[in-house]
């Protein structure tokens, strides 16, 4: 894939798989009116019964569909699964937040591993920035552990083109001059519905953790050359606190791959295990 099929919305995957293992089912989506959260909603609405919470008052004002309050605190009502996407991730804010960052995406995850039924699975969406070293990484990982332990499933994702406050939304979004980093900082990209065909795919795999792969990887400085081809002029600026130039998909010192039946996930293990 090319960065310009990426800027037009290509998807990569089709997978139908769950529309035959899924239908009038109870689900729960924590997180439902965030970019991930909002799709998988979106897509389960027309096969099952759907139910959303966030902690988002004026979005869920607009939509009143979604519960408003905290994940950790409701009662749930023996949904089959339960995705949860509720999560704080912006990766500069964890550092200078630590504390609050491990309550929200551990202490509170915990809690509602607690409440599910012995009938229900647990979908944690991850990220690849659990291999890495930042805190908001880190508090992921730990979290991905205690689900896969539990008996669930947690599924590391990688950064959603366009989704709110990611780079590509903010250059779309923000007029003017746009702020770039350095040019050869990578990262990994997928599609919205991408990341939700992933997502419902891994609900019906062992427990454990998984990770996308075979996603393109982009530099900053191709995704650029697309808008400077229209006329948009860059200003660049340094990495910020707990960012990395290049993000990987598992930490090769303490975890591997193994291969699943399904092509574009694989199983994170450590090397020990």
């Amino acid at each position: 894939m090319k960065a310009e099929e990426l800027l037009s919305g290509k998807r990569v995957i089709d997978d139908k798989y769950w529309m035959s293992k899924m239908g009038k089912d109870k689900v729960l989506v924590t997180g439902a009116l965030g970019t991930i959260g909002r799709s998988i909603v979106d897509t389960l609405e027309p096969v099952c019964h759907v139910r959303g919470i966030d902690s988002d008052e004026a979005r869920v004002a607009e939509n009143p569909w979604c519960e408003l309050g905290d994940f950790s605190d409701m009662r749930l009502a023996d949904e089959r699964f339960v995705f949860h996407t509720a999560a704080y991730k912006h990766v500069v804010l964890g550092e200078k937040y630590q504390d609050a960052f491990l309550q929200n995406n551990l202490f509170k995850t915990e809690r509602l591993l607690k409440k599910l039924s012995n009938g229900t699975r647990m979908v944690f969406i991850s990220t690849d920035k659990a291999a890495g070293n930042s805190a908001m990484g880190k508090s992921k990982k730990i979290a991905e552990h205690v689900v896969a332990d539990a008996g669930h499933v947690a599924i590391r994702l990688v950064n959603i083109a366009r989704s709110r406050g990611s780079v590509i939304d903010l250059w779309d979004r923000n007029g003017g001059v746009k702020y770039c980093g350095p040019r050869d900082v990578s990262r990994y990209f997928m599609q919205i519905q991408d990341c939700v065909a992933a997502i419902l795919r891994a609900a019906f795999l062992c427990p454990g953790i998984y990770t996308v792969v075979n996603v393109p990887k982009f530099t900053l400085g191709e995704l650029a050359e697309v808008y400077e081809k229209r006329g948009v002029e860059f200003r660049n600026i340094p990495l910020r606190e707990g960012e990395v130039k290049e993000e990987v998909l598992f930490d090769k010192e303490t975890e591997k791959l193994k291969e699943t039946s399904v092509p574009y996930l694989a199983r994170v293990v450590t090397k020990w295990a």
